[in-house]
């Protein structure tokens, strides 16, 4: 029986690398590392593998066409909008990503960003980098105690989120139309629809997959 192919089209954090290569070699599999950007640069490297592991690479309907033994396409993160979800159903290929990749880190860096906003981190910083301190330059500011977080996207980053928000602001509102209450009333978070979340929130936060649903939810006239 010939090795099992797995094309990994590209991939960014190296020193993790080690995983997948210790789990593969358990079934013998040839590891075929590539670092594609383009559609062209799939299309070119990707040969025939019996799976495909993808980070943001396009996996395209072309190449999905291409492939005649593929039995898995897996993404290594959450959203799959970089694969072509029609094409896979099509050729009967699964697709597949990891649920909670990376939840705790992308909830402090969106509390990080939102606590850098609301105090003027930025403008400051830039200023005393300017050789200036002109403190009436960063009002107003509110007290986050008296504002409302609204979360768009209730899922394990907007929970997560939700969680570090709690000591920080006097109101938590959320919108999510395919999570149960359950989860609302054990975060303490208030449920509206999106246009309530819009008229409400102090803060906006957004953390919804990009799907067709979903694009350009927040716009000009949001």
């Amino acid at each position: 029986m010939a090795r099992p192919v797995v094309f990994f089209s590209d991939y960014t954090i190296t020193e993790e690398l080690d995983i997948e290569q210790e789990i593969l070699d358990e079934i013998d599999a040839e590891i075929v590392w590539a670092n594609c950007k383009t559609e062209e640069d799939v299309l070119e490297q990707v040969g025939d593998p019996d799976a495909i592991l993808t980070q943001w690479a396009p996996i395209s309907r072309a190449v999905i066409e291409k492939l005649t033994r593929c039995k898995v396409i897996s993404r290594n993160g959450i959203g799959v909008d970089n694969i072509d979800l029609d094409a896979a159903r099509e050729c009967g290929i699964p697709v597949v990503n990891i649920p909670g990749y990376c939840v705790p880190e992308v909830a402090d860096h969106a509390m990080a960003l939102i606590l850098a906003l609301a105090r003027g981190i930025v403008t400051a910083t830039d200023d005393v980098r300017a050789g200036r301190w002109n403190p009436f330059l960063l009002r107003p500011l509110w007290r986050l105690g008296e504002q409302t977080l609204g979360i768009i996207g209730l899922g394990r980053i907007g929970s997560a989120v939700a969680r570090r928000g709690k000591p920080f602001f006097k109101k938590i509102i959320a919108c999510d139309p395919y999570i149960p209450q359950q989860r609302f009333t054990d975060l303490a978070v208030y449920r509206v629809d999106h246009q309530e979340a819009f008229r409400q929130s102090d803060i906006l936060t957004l953390h919804v997959p990009l799907t067709e649903e979903t694009e350009q939810m927040i716009d000009a006239a949001a």
